[in-house]
């Protein structure tokens, strides 16, 4: 490539493109930045480069249509792979974040279209909440055995902690 590629209409030189990918990592937090470039990595073995860095210039060189469907050809592609919903959408959620930070820095003038899969709920985590907790406390405080007395603790951490 010469030294400026013309992306969407805004000039561009090597460096900043080839610091892309460093640049945006470095601005995370360190279990985001693990997390995104765990993704970026995925989305390099789907494109065949070599790093997330040769993955960020290829992408950001696209137009954006076909940014798009490359996001939705990766998506697919992840669904297929057997990957939960959540994951696949943390994964989607990486490279909008790269393509948003090289809008940022001008390299790119467009945003990623492409929407999340919906995320289905298996359990509800919420707990019992405070009425059924009064409830359980006040049986198992009328109670008077070792075991009733290591239950109350037991439901008293649970509530404190929980």
């Amino acid at each position: 490539m010469n030294n400026a590629i013309e992306n969407n209409k805004i000039k561009v030189d090597m460096e900043t493109l080839n610091q892309l990918s460093e640049h945006f990592l470095s601005s995370l937090k360190p279990s985001t930045r693990k997390a995104y470039s765990v993704d970026l990595e995925s989305l390099s073995v789907f494109l065949g480069t070599h790093s997330v860095s040769e993955t960020a210039v290829l992408f950001v060189s696209l137009p954006q249509g076909k940014a798009n469907l490359t996001a939705l050809e990766w998506r697919t592609y992840l669904r297929e792979q057997d990957l939960a919903p959540s994951s696949i959408n943390r994964r989607l959620a990486a490279l909008r974040s790269l393509v948003s930070f090289a809008r940022m820095l001008g390299i790119i003038n467009y945003e990623l279209s492409v929407k999340n899969y919906k995320a289905t709920t298996y359990r509800d985590v919420r707990g019992p909440g405070q009425s059924a907790f009064n409830k359980m406390f006040e049986y198992i405080s009328s109670k008077r055995s070792k075991q009733f007395v290591r239950d109350k603790a037991i439901l008293v951490l649970f509530h404190d902690l929980g």
